[in-house]
């Protein structure tokens, strides 16, 4: 099911920077290949909507290998396998 992120009806040119990182993101996941990599993928949103939108991310990701770049580990939990967590030297 295609998701409604708010942005179907406009111009890339049109979109505020929230709905271009939505936008993005959908394009992400609902692209043919076998690995996606997500940096960030949802900073900025409200809570309803990073709700929403990681529902979708993680239903649209469910099967393939994703690694997802965060620095909240609840999200990172709530969406992995397997968290790996990488610390600065």
């Amino acid at each position: 099911e295609d998701p409604d992120i708010g942005c179907g009806d406009r111009l890339s040119g049109e979109l505020s920077g929230g709905m271009k990182r939505r936008a993005a993101l959908v394009r992400a996941v609902l692209a043919e290949g076998g690995a996606v990599l997500l940096d960030e993928p949802f900073k900025g949103l409200d809570e309803a909507t990073r709700r929403q939108v990681m529902d979708y991310t993680r239903e649209m990701l469910r099967g393939r290998t994703a690694v997802i770049v965060t620095h909240d580990r609840a999200e990172a939990e709530a969406l992995a396998d397997e968290v790996i967590e990488l610390k600065a030297l």
